[in-house]
């Protein structure tokens, strides 16, 4: 399908984003957290997958619920910048959703490592090529990516060495295929399969 190699692009440029962004850490404030027993690594990854776009959306209101707060206004989007702890205790530091791109960027904290294989083997995602922007990821970034039903689940690192997971992308596949079109984003990448059930 030809929109599968835009998935990867959109997710690329946005990663630049993402990482330019600062990040201020907040802890417990007293934020509202209800629904934070729902709102967990796995699922995060897993519910795009299961549920396609509608699960994107999902995983987007629930992180908004548990920062319980408006989220910030950047450039083509929304952030939450100040953190977020999680019910199975992980941290993202940074969640940019890029409404008009359809990319959904959550940056995760290192301080308590979620290994980058486990959450390949919970997604099925697989080693994709590199971008063309390699500034955006840099030479040691190691992306993984799952796509199915018109969602791409794309999983990073920054370091050679380094074993945690620290960067997802929650891509609606057609979204960002129209905003790459509208845009003249051409940029060649190896495309990801489809992940079967």
């Amino acid at each position: 399908m030809e929109i599968l190699k835009f998935a990867p692009i959109i997710a690329s440029i946005f990663s630049l984003g993402a990482c330019s962004i600062a990040v201020s850490h907040v802890g417990g404030d007293g934020t509202d957290r209800r629904g934070v027993d729902l709102v967990t690594l796995a699922r995060i990854l897993q519910l795009p997958l299961a549920r396609g776009v509608s699960g994107i959306r999902a995983v987007s209101e629930e992180l908004h619920r548990l920062h319980g707060k408006p989220a910030i206004k950047v450039p083509g989007g929304a952030a939450i910048e100040d953190g977020l702890i999680l019910a199975d205790g992980y941290r993202l530091n940074l969640v940019i959703e890029y409404e008009d791109a359809g990319v959904l960027s959550i940056s995760v904290d290192e301080g308590r490592c979620f290994p980058l294989e486990e959450a390949a083997r919970l997604t099925g995602a697989r080693p994709i090529g590199a971008v063309g922007y390699p500034y955006a990821e840099g030479p040691d970034y190691d992306t993984r990516s799952a796509v199915k039903d018109g969602v791409e689940v794309a999983l990073g690192r920054f370091a050679p060495a380094e074993k945690c997971l620290t960067e997802i992308r929650l891509v609606d596949v057609a979204k960002a295929g129209k905003f790459a079109e509208e845009n003249g984003i051409d940029l060649p990448v190896k495309a990801p399969k489809e992940v079967r059930p």
